[in-house]
């Protein structure tokens, strides 16, 4: 249902496409909060929805990514409506992402929207170890703002060294153990020895 009046009722409204049992054209105020929602049903969504207000950002990485590591599935964006649910209709809309340093960054830099969701396959960045990056995700929409995330590329040595760093404190950390266990063993065989009699 659509309706753009005042303090209505809306009930067992039921969208075939989309979300929400009541769409509001929100972006030109006309959301109504004072009617009241029963028995409304949707694909998805709550009682309500909104067209297409924001995007939310998603970023998982493990650590400091490296040059040439792929970002898949670690940095996403949803598309959100007013009432902060996913958006996941139609809406023509595709996802972009750009970097301040454009020339450093590779793989598919347009993504459209599954079920809400924008996933940038095969992204990496090319060189510019060392630096921090910058990443800015839009849509062809100028009414809904851009997010973005700044992103610090270790260089490959750096990441090795953390790497070897940790195994030889691991590897320590197990040797300082058994120096412990083998001073323990033999103070308890010193102690066996003084106190047994001696026979003649």
């Amino acid at each position: 249902a659509e309706y753009m009046g005042i303090s209505n009722s809306f009930e067992l409204n039921k969208a075939i496409t989309g979300g929400g049992g009541a769409t509001f054209c929100s972006k030109n105020g006309c959301i109504d909060t004072n009617s009241t929602y029963s028995n409304n049903s949707a694909i998805y969504g709550n009682s309500i929805m909104t067209p297409p207000a924001s995007l939310e950002l998603i970023v998982s990485l493990d650590g400091e990514p490296t040059v040439g590591e792929f970002l898949d599935g670690s940095i996403y964006i949803n598309l959100k409506d007013e009432t902060n649910q996913i958006y996941s209709g139609s809406t023509g809309l595709v996802a972009n992402v750009a970097s301040d340093q454009d020339a450093q960054l590779r793989g598919s830099l347009i993504a459209t929207f599954d079920n809400g969701t924008a996933y940038f396959s095969g992204l990496y960045f090319r060189n510019g170890c060392g630096t921090n990056h910058l990443l800015i995700f839009s849509v062809n929409d100028e009414t809904i703002q851009q997010v973005n995330v700044t992103i610090s590329l270790l260089c490959e040595t750096e990441s090795f060294d953390k790497t070897v760093l940790l195994f030889f404190s691991v590897l320590f950390g197990v040797f300082d153990i058994i120096l412990m266990i083998l001073i323990f063993v033999h103070r308890k065989q010193s102690h066996i020895h003084k106190s047994s009699p001696i026979f003649c």
